[in-house]
């Protein structure tokens, strides 16, 4: 009784310094999701800024609007005793986002540097 199985063929290389080149290959992982990371934050702000000038265009839009409704309004005049007083501006909240695959992901990288920097 004879079975006809495919195995694939498995070649073997011996590497120099395997320590080494483990360390490299384990960097250059470490750079790559440190890259990944940066680039999603880059999106991240891409994004709030859109968000940012779009309402930006709006409150421009309905300023404009009232502006010309005050120049078609009958107001008295008022006296130069009154000056234009200035308004602090609006404090913008830091807006904190829980991206729970970055988290895990940074995690796992710490875990990473820490097995390198056994080694």
């Amino acid at each position: 009784m004879s079975k006809n199985i495919n195995t694939p063929n498995v070649v073997h290389v011996r590497i120099d310094n395997p320590i080494s080149t483990r360390k490299e290959i384990l960097k250059t992982a470490i750079d790559t999701t440190k890259m990944l990371y940066s680039y999603n934050e880059i999106l991240m702000l891409r994004d709030k800024e859109t968000k940012l000038i779009n309402k930006f265009k709006v409150l421009h839009k309905e300023i404009i609007k009232l502006q010309k409704n005050l120049e078609d309004a009958d107001l008295p005049k008022i006296s130069d005793k009154y000056e234009n007083t200035s308004h602090e501006p609006e404090k913008i909240e830091k807006e904190t986002i829980v991206n729970d695959d970055v988290d895990r992901l940074m995690a796992e990288l710490r875990d990473v540097e820490r097995k390198l920097n056994s080694l």
